[in-house]
């Protein structure tokens, strides 16, 4: 994300992209609401511009870790 470039920028750390990184060790997101199920965790993603560059950088990713809130769970998200 743009705040994400921000902090990294404001921290001197470096900063490259899938071009230069086309396998990543591990990748870490957010999910807006998740439900834990019988069949296991559901989550939701918002939508929006970045969206599409998520998806990309989660598929490069060997390891993916997605982190939320509790305040974002939500019982009901699968129905």
């Amino acid at each position: 994300s743009w705040q994400a470039r921000l902090l990294l920028a404001s921290l001197n750390l470096p900063i490259g992209d899938l071009n230069q990184h086309p396998r990543l060790d591990v990748a870490i997101d957010g999910c807006d609401v998740f439900s834990i199920e019988d069949a296991g965790v559901r989550m939701i993603k918002g939508g929006g511009a970045c969206m599409l560059m998520e998806k990309a950088v989660l598929e490069a990713a060997h390891c993916r870790i997605i982190l939320a809130a509790a305040g974002k769970q939500d019982a009901g998200i699968s129905k």
